[in-house]
């Protein structure tokens, strides 16, 4: 398996089904990190959610209910849970703030549910750009690593390439005042997000 960065990405899959992907991962909950999906679907995915991101705008408006959650860092587990206990899209509407990325040992399957749900959903699931989806962050604190481990450098160039395209910010709930997560070092925003609808949010942090 070849890691270095100028491998070429494999082609689309013409045949790929979101629906399967969701359904794969969603029943990943406890076996061993590996490879839960095949290199060409995580590639499809990659490229079935940047159009995805590029038709919105990059300040959101968005209305309750909707449930909002904070860092995930590749805690797979606890993002199941969330899903089991919150409802899983399209039974909820959620906001993602960003921070999906490095530190827990899951982070490939975590951002892949997410952009598998982003692409299914695209008017109920939302999510936000955090520092940690930043190549400079994202290169030092893991994702690298597990991309460049599990499957080679290139996927870990390509994320961060769909990355930039995310949403930065949302006027949401009952404020009109912005919503961040820690915000993305090239804005040099790190204030966090409020909101006085406190009951249609769920926070993990």
């Amino acid at each position: 398996m070849a890691d270095d960065a100028t491998t070429p990405e494999p082609e689309a899959d013409d045949t790929f089904d979101v629906d399967a992907v969701i359904a794969q991962l969603v029943n990943a909950k406890g076996k061993s990190a590996d490879k839960f999906l095949k290199e060409t679907d995580v590639y499809t995915l990659i490229d079935r959610v940047r159009p995805v991101f590029l038709e919105q705008p990059t300040l959101l408006e968005l209305n309750a209910p909707i449930k909002i959650v904070g860092d995930v860092h590749g805690q797979f587990s606890d993002l199941l849970r969330l899903f089991s206990f919150g409802g899983h899209p399209p039974a909820a509407n959620y906001l993602f703030l960003g921070d999906y990325v490095d530190r827990g040992k899951q982070s490939l399957e975590t951002i892949c549910l997410l952009f598998a749900y982003k692409i299914k959903y695209p008017e109920n699931f939302f999510m936000l750009r955090g520092n940690h989806e930043v190549s400079a962050i994202s290169r030092i604190y893991g994702f690298y690593d597990e991309c460049k481990r599990r499957y080679n450098a290139k996927m870990w160039k390509t994320f961060c390439g769909v990355f930039v395209r995310t949403p930065q910010a949302t006027n949401c709930l009952t404020t009109s005042e912005p919503v961040y997560l820690g915000g993305t070092s090239d804005t040099n925003r790190w204030c966090r997000g409020t909101c006085r609808c406190r009951t249609a949010c769920l926070l993990l942090l």
